[in-house]
């Protein structure tokens, strides 16, 4: 059984399966057209700041350890459901750890109560669940330099570590 999405593509490119990536996300892009989106429900974020994108042609995903454009990932996987009538949209992070790689996209003006709602409780999980990751990291490097609370950051990626800590300390205190 075919999905939403490759029903549209058959419907709209029957020979979509023998193009190029270039060629389909040049035709997607085209037909499309270069529209704001932002994520529905599970947005992809980083560190609480959302992530929102003009061409989604240009993102990326991580498939078995290689990066794979969007046109070669929603050949073999695609996933979304989109009720926009001409067509679905998907939003791809480039971040191989992304807590919510690919979803659902929609124009920006169409959220609802709920949508709202439900989009800032998963903002302030994500929030803690990255505040946790940091501790955690700052943790490690306690231990591998003695001590936690006695914890000089020396070298770059301790310096990183601790803005990063910092920060999100800061976001997840103040939402």
């Amino acid at each position: 059984m075919l999905s939403r999405f490759e029903s549209f593509l058959d419907q709209n490119f029957p020979n979509w399966k023998s193009l190029s990536d270039d060629v389909l996300n040049q035709i997607l892009d085209d037909f499309v057209g270069s529209i704001h989106l932002r994520i529905r429900h599970r947005r992809c974020t980083i560190y609480g700041v959302p992530q929102i994108s003009r061409n989604p042609k240009h993102e990326y995903w991580w498939s078995n350890g290689h990066l794979v454009s969007i046109a070669s990932y929603l050949k073999r996987e695609w996933a979304v459901q989109s009720n926009h009538p001409s067509g679905p949209y998907v939003y791809i992070k480039k971040d191989e750890n992304s807590l919510y790689p690919i979803d659902l996209v929609h124009h920006i003006e169409a959220e609802t109560d709920e949508e709202i709602q439900e989009r800032q409780q998963l903002e302030k999980k994500e929030r803690w669940d990255a505040l946790i990751s940091v501790s955690k990291q700052i943790t490690v490097l306690g231990r591998k330099h003695g001590y936690v609370k006695d914890l000089n950051f020396k070298n770059e990626l301790s310096k990183k570590v601790e803005k990063l800590a910092r920060r999100m300390i800061g976001i997840t205190l103040n939402s």
